[in-house]
């Protein structure tokens, strides 16, 4: 199993953060900035436990499609999202929202798995780590800017 793990600070509130992170706009947003695009599932809004969300994703010239689906969604506080389809054996990213001080700490971390075969260890090494970090870091780029900005007021009304 591999691991990865990040940690961002936003200047902005918890709760806001947290909603942010559902929004499957800002998820939309920040996956076309890498070519990644949603292909099925809740297309607007905020997403709730059990939305199932399927993208697909460019491997090697080629869609890979990938569904996950929304395990956990604890306000303020946590959303896991879980595969239910692609080609990995598991996939789980916990996203875990602490408010500190100044504003907001945002945790990731991703668990996967990929087929035992005599590949995995090079396309995880080679591939899959840097493409799961770079959505990550896609996804928090946006959610910053729009946290902390009043950009978060097109997408959510208080």
């Amino acid at each position: 199993m591999s691991v990865i793990h990040v940690t961002n600070f936003i200047s902005a509130p918890a709760d806001l953060v947290f909603d942010l992170s559902r929004h499957i706009l800002l998820q939309k947003k920040a996956m076309e900035k890498i070519s990644v695009r949603q292909v099925r599932g809740v297309s607007s809004g905020l997403r709730s436990l059990n939305d199932t969300i399927m993208w697909s994703i460019p491997v090697m010239k080629k869609a890979s499609l990938f569904s996950l689906k929304l395990t956990a969604c604890i306000p303020g506080d946590q959303l896991t999202e879980e595969m239910t389809s692609g080609w990995l054996v598991s996939f789980k990213h916990d996203r875990h929202i602490k408010a500190i001080k100044n504003g907001t700490l945002v945790i990731d971390e991703v668990r996967y798995t990929l087929p035992k075969k005599f590949w995995s260890q090079v396309v995880d090494t080679f591939f899959l780590k840097g493409k799961i970090s770079e959505m990550l870091e896609a996804r928090n780029i946006v959610l910053k800017e729009y946290a902390e900005s009043n950009k978060w007021r097109a997408l959510l009304t208080k």
